[in-house]
C-alpha cells in the first residue's frame, strides 16, 4: 500500500496523469531520465493538456464553492508543477499557503472557514467552542482545533491564528456536530463534549472562563446532562465534572 501511494505520489509530482505515465514508460524511444524528462514536458505544455487540467480546476473549484486546499488539488491529479503554472498565468491565485482560488472569483472568506479549510481534520474545540455555542463571553485570540493524538500537525501559516490541540484517539469522534456555514461545512464539538472538555483541560485554561462557561450551561434550556455524563464518564472526568456543578 504505502509504495503504491508513493507511486502515486510521484507521478502526480510529474504533472502527468497515471494513463499518461505507463503510456510514456512503455515507449521504446525512452531510454533515460532525460529522455521521459523531455516527453513529460511535452505534455504538459500542450494546449490540449492544459484545457483538461484547467476543466478540472474549474470543476473541483465547484464542488468545494470557490477554494480548494492543496491538498484537494493534489488529490485529484493537479500537480504542484501545474498549479504554479496556472497561478503564474493567472488562472488561479493562492489566497495563502494551502488555500487556493479561481482568479475570477470574488472569494471574500470568513475566517473561522478559512481556518476550518487549513485544517481538514480539526474539529473546533475548547475556547472557539465554549464562543460558537454561546457559553462564554470570551473571545479568545486564536482558534481552537482539536485534532487525533496520532495525527501530524498540519503546517499552518500566521494567519489566521490556530492553536492545535491533540485528543484522545478513543474518544476524538465523541461529540461531533458539522455546522454548514456560506456553502462549507465547519466541525465543532458539541456543547456538553465542550464542557466535558475544559473540564479536562482546565489547568490550561482561563479558571474565570471555565466557571463562567459551567454557570452559563447550568443556566441555559439547552442543556443534556445524561449525554454530557456519558461523555465525561469516558473521557475520565464525571467525579471532576459533578463537583463542578455541585458548587454552582
Amino acid at each position: 500500500m504505502e509504495k503504491s501511494k508513493l507511486l502515486h505520489d510521484t507521478i502526480i509530482k510529474l504533472g502527468v496523469d497515471e494513463d499518461q505515465f505507463f503510456t510514456l514508460i512503455k515507449k521504446q524511444d525512452i531510454n533515460s531520465s532525460k529522455d521521459m524528462i523531455e516527453n513529460i514536458t511535452s505534455i504538459t505544455s500542450g494546449n490540449e493538456y492544459e484545457k483538461k487540467i484547467k476543466q478540472r480546476i474549474r470543476n473541483l473549484f465547484a464542488h468545494t464553492n470557490g477554494v480548494a486546499t492543496t491538498q484537494e488539488l493534489l488529490k485529484n491529479n493537479i500537480s504542484i508543477y501545474m498549479l504554479k503554472k496556472f497561478e503564474e498565468q493567472g488562472v488561479i491565485i493562492k489566497l495563502k499557503r494551502g488555500l487556493y482560488s479561481l482568479i475570477d472569483n470574488d472569494i471574500v472568506l470568513d475566517e473561522l472557514i478559512e481556518a476550518s479549510l487549513l485544517v481538514p481534520k480539526g474539529v473546533l474545540c475548547l475556547y472557539s467552542a465554549l464562543a460558537f455555542h454561546d457559553l462564554s463571553t470570551y473571545t479568545p485570540g486564536e482558534y481552537n482545533f482539536a485534532i487525533p493524538r496520532t495525527d501530524r500537525k498540519p503546517s499552518l501559516p500566521n494567519y489566521p491564528p490556530i492553536k492545535i490541540f491533540s485528543f484522545d484517539n478513543d474518544t476524538f469522534q465523541a461529540g461531533i456536530e458539522e455546522h454548514e456555514k456560506d456553502g462549507h461545512i465547519v466541525k465543532v464539538y458539541d456543547r456538553e463534549r465542550t464542557i466535558c472538555d475544559i473540564v479536562k483541560y482546565r489547568n490550561k485554561l482561563d479558571s474565570n472562563v471555565v466557571k463562567e462557561a459551567l454557570k452559563n450551561y447550568s443556566n441555559s434550556k439547552n442543556k443534556n446532562y445524561s449525554r454530557m455524563l456519558k461523555y465525561a464518564d469516558k473521557m475520565r472526568v464525571k467525579n471532576i465534572l459533578n463537583n463542578y456543578f455541585e458548587v454552582l
